[in-house]
């Protein structure tokens, strides 16, 4: 096995450490409950829709579920083996697009940073399709600065299958990195002046009751996004 790979093995084992892996952990329980019940049907007779309806736009639960019954490995097996897969594979792209050690290892560091203040991590600390999509997405920029296009679109495809939303930021930024002027040119004739209109006073105060969109620079808070 190639040096870099090693190298990258060692640091995706200690950024999961860093990370830290905590199964069951927020909204991941509604995520192995869902797997739980592709494997075993009987499983949750009653009011399954809880959570069963949260997974119609995602193939993630039988991905992990098909994974399961293929290597006959306990699910808490597989879950933590695809998390390790996850972060490796981010680590790699990261790699493949910055070529610098100092830029792979800074994002090993800080997987568990939550992302503009809104407490989403680069990488839950617990099997989420996010991270799935993530890597991805980050192959995705990585064969679109390679000019792979089709490549690019398949990787972007299997994001969109386990997180669309995921995959809309990956999609819009490869547009961007592959045809940087036509796409531009492109949304310049697009009716989205809307975007620009200033927000509804029900909606600031609205918004204003989620601190987490806003960071404090100086003495004002800053609406940073909505994710």
């Amino acid at each position: 096995m190639p040096r870099k790979l090693w190298t990258l093995l060692v640091l995706a084992v200690g950024a999961l450490l860093v990370l830290g892996y905590h199964p069951g952990l927020e909204d991941d329980a509604y995520y192995l409950t869902a797997i739980k019940q592709r494997l075993n049907p009987a499983l949750f007779p009653h009011d399954a829709d809880f959570f069963r309806l949260q997974f119609q736009a995602t193939i993630f639960d039988r991905l992990i579920a098909a994974s399961v019954r293929l290597s006959h490995i306990p699910l808490e097996w597989a879950a933590l083996l695809w998390q390790f897969a996850a972060v490796f594979a981010i680590l790699v792209a990261c790699w493949r697009i910055s070529r610098q050690w100092a830029g792979v290892v800074l994002v090993a560091v800080l997987l568990s940073i939550p992302v503009s203040g809104t407490g989403i991590s680069l990488v839950d600390q617990h099997l989420h399709p996010r991270a799935l999509a993530t890597a991805c997405v980050l192959w995705a920029v990585a064969m679109t600065l390679e000019r792979r296009f089709l490549l690019a679109g398949v990787l972007l495809a299997g994001a969109a299958s386990v997180h669309a939303i995921m995959a809309a930021f990956g999609i819009s930024c490869c547009l961007f990195l592959a045809f940087p002027e036509g796409v531009q040119g492109v949304a310049m004739l697009l009716p989205l002046g809307w975007v620009f209109d200033p927000a509804s006073e029900a909606w600031r105060k609205a918004a204003a009751t989620r601190s987490c969109f806003f960071k404090k620079v100086g003495a004002n808070y800053v609406l940073v996004g909505v994710f």
